[in-house]
């Protein structure tokens, strides 16, 4: 969920989970599937468990399944807040989670063989201006449906489980392109929960997040 930002509590995202001798960990062992993960490819090998909860992809041995309740990028838990911390030129992802990671957005946002998880904090364009960070509030992207979908209910089709309604910014923002889809989830059950683009309506100011290109979805039913 998102938070104020302040000298006391910022935490930018380059901290990795320390040994008890204080070094730096090498490798992140997952919460989920048990996984031994280099610490930059952590945001990504996460982001795969949670798209694949959000398609209804069901993953055998699991230790744990990722949080129902807007689960954490790096760890898959609830209750990590994050954030975007506005820079000169850009902005700057910010997590309390102990196991966060420094990434740039430009590069979280390209799916690759190496990376193929596109997770990563993104302004809600329905949300009004938060007072205290001068910002709308963050949601991991993945998180975004469930957000939508509890606060914002007028742009939810609970016939479709999709979004309905929204600009077509903002849809750039939370779409996640075809290779994607089929790379981390090719057993889905749901579909991925944006609507096609000529269903767009009510377009809104542009969200300032950095997104710039626009990418093909995959339909599951």
């Amino acid at each position: 969920m998102p938070f104020a930002i302040d000298s006391a509590t910022r935490i930018i995202a380059e901290r990795v989970e320390s040994s008890s001798s204080g070094k730096a960990a090498s490798r992140i062992c997952c919460y989920q599937c048990g996984r031994i993960v280099a610490p930059d490819l952590l945001r990504s090998h996460v982001g795969e468990h949670i798209l694949r909860a959000l398609l209804g992809v069901e993953e055998t041995n699991l230790q744990e399944k990722v949080h129902r309740h807007y689960p954490c990028g790096f760890c898959g838990r609830t209750g990590c807040q994050i954030s975007l911390l506005k820079t000169s030129s850009s902005y700057q992802p910010v997590s309390r989670c102990l196991r966060a990671q420094k990434f740039t957005l430009a590069a979280a946002k390209k799916h690759s063989n190496r990376m193929k998880s596109t997770n990563a904090p993104i302004h809600c364009d329905l949300c009004d201006v938060d007072p205290a960070t001068k910002q709308k509030p963050v949601f991991w992207k993945y998180n975004m449906f469930q957000h939508i979908h509890e606060k914002h209910p007028s742009h939810w089709d609970p016939a479709t489980s999709r979004t309905t309604r929204l600009s077509k910014t903002f849809i750039k923002a939370i779409d996640a392109e075809l290779k994607e889809l089929q790379a981390i989830a090719p057993g889905a059950t749901q579909p991925y929960p944006i609507p096609d683009p000529d269903v767009v309506s009510e377009p809104r100011r542009d969200v300032d997040d950095g997104s710039k290109h626009a990418s093909k979805r995959i339909k599951f039913s």
